[in-house]
């Protein structure tokens, strides 16, 4: 565990090898079914829309290690706002895309070296996206970046 400060100097623990998960959905189920990988001790980065995603990538791109995104956004694809956020990122990071309709649909999405899982996703789905994005996390990254949380 790595103890970490907050504003009022109140000192919590988080996991060593917990990820910034960047969450890109505005679907109220599945953020609340994603509520659990901050009980795991993952930091989640929530954002509603394409834009809003943007933003935070911005402000938190070095704290980020994955993103979770709905393909179906109200401003913008959720394919297409992954590939921008790809360049608003410190390093390139797993990404999930999250869809509702049959997987087969999205080669697109495969293509891109994305893994796309259907909604609505359950805790096993969660725990396999983690477990999937930590086996990216070294093919992605430069051996001086790898994770060293």
């Amino acid at each position: 565990m790595a103890l970490e400060t907050e504003a009022g100097g109140v000192l919590w623990c988080r996991p060593v090898h917990s990820l910034g998960i960047l969450l890109v959905e505005n679907d109220s189920s599945v953020m609340e079914a994603c509520e659990i990988l901050s009980l795991w001790g993952h930091r989640i980065y929530w954002a509603p829309s394409a834009d809003a995603s943007i933003v935070v990538a911005i402000h938190h791109g070095d704290d980020i290690d994955m993103v979770i995104a709905s393909r179906d956004l109200p401003d913008d694809s959720g394919l297409d706002v992954v590939k921008t956020l790809a360049s608003c990122l410190a390093r390139p990071v797993p990404t999930v895309l999250l869809i509702e309709a049959d997987l087969s649909d999205d080669e697109s999405a495969r293509a891109a070296d994305f893994k796309v899982m259907k909604k609505p996703i359950t805790k096993t789905d969660l725990q396999c996206a983690i477990g999937w994005a930590r086996s990216q996390a070294n093919r992605l990254q430069p051996a001086t970046t790898r994770w060293k949380r």
